[in-house]
């Protein structure tokens, strides 16, 4: 199996040689008719060629070894049981360029090697939490504005074991409206679409927070769905928390999109328009 129309290398290149474990499929890692090897080669200014499971990079040493980075994060990644796509690809080359990150701890499952449990919440704010006028027992008003969270999980494992661990009670998906009068002990609480939170859900999240536990807040303040009028509980918290110790804020921005290339561009297309204003 050989990638690449380049001729042979010249001695001017530098080459590096990677073996590739044979517990590992080389279709896995490569892609179906090579088509991840394509992207790869696509992306640096390398000629790759693959002969069983050695693969050769040539080309400028420190893009080679850029490279051959990239080939041992993917291994890792599917030591950990990721599946490669197209799309994960990007991702983790974009990270390779640009980030110090690795992209296999970026990717791990951290959350849910926690010794507790894992608490995914949301707020339901197309409902208004008010969920009585849809049709259906109350589970079925509430999936649809969970599935996001349930959606989530089967990305990083398989349908039996997800619900073999939200059986157990080692995952639990609630609604935000569902943390009110509980202590969280023991857990690793993530709250989603945050910035959909009225102040006051803010506050009674954040105050669950009980011993042994995280609690983890990720919302997009430029995608608020409340009400006009209505402040966001996530900019309420940045501007009350912001010197508390323990309490920590990251900001994002395109870049750490882990979507289809496409949406990173969208973002900040619409970033840019925003302001223009």
């Amino acid at each position: 199996m050989k990638a690449g129309t380049t001729n042979p290398v010249a001695q001017s290149t530098t080459e590096v040689k990677i073996l590739v474990p044979g517990r590992h499929d080389m279709v896995r890692l490569l892609g179906q008719r090579d088509e991840l090897l394509k992207l790869i080669e696509s992306s640096f200014s390398t000629s790759i060629f693959v002969r069983g499971n050695e693969i050769t990079i040539a080309g400028e040493k420190a893009e080679a070894e850029r490279v051959a980075y990239l080939f041992e994060e993917l291994l890792a990644l599917l030591d950990a049981e990721h599946s490669l796509t197209t799309e994960s690809l990007e991702r983790t080359i974009d990270m390779i360029k640009t980030s110090e990150q690795r992209p296999s701890d970026v990717f791990s499952d951290t959350a849910l090697v926690h010794r507790g449990k894992v608490i995914l919440t949301r707020p339901a704010v197309e409902a208004g939490e008010r969920l009585g006028y849809l049709p259906g027992t109350l589970a079925e008003k509430i999936d649809p504005y969970m599935r996001p969270l349930y959606d989530a999980l089967m990305d990083m494992m398989d349908a039996d074991k997800m619900a073999a661990m939200i059986q157990r009670g080692t995952i639990e998906v609630s609604p935000l409206a569902y943390m009110r009068g509980r202590t969280l002990n023991d857990s690793f609480i993530i709250l989603d679409e945050a910035q959909n939170t009225t102040p006051e859900q803010m506050k009674m999240f954040l105050t669950r927070l009980g011993f042994g536990s995280k609690v983890v807040v990720t919302g997009d303040v430029t995608q608020i769905d409340l009400p006009a009028g209505q402040y966001s509980g996530l900019n309420a918290a940045r501007e009350i928390l912001t010197d508390i110790d323990g309490v920590s804020f990251i900001f994002l921005d395109s870049r750490d999109v882990v979507r289809h290339k496409i949406v990173q561009e969208i973002v900040e297309a619409y970033r840019r328009f925003d302001e223009s204003r």
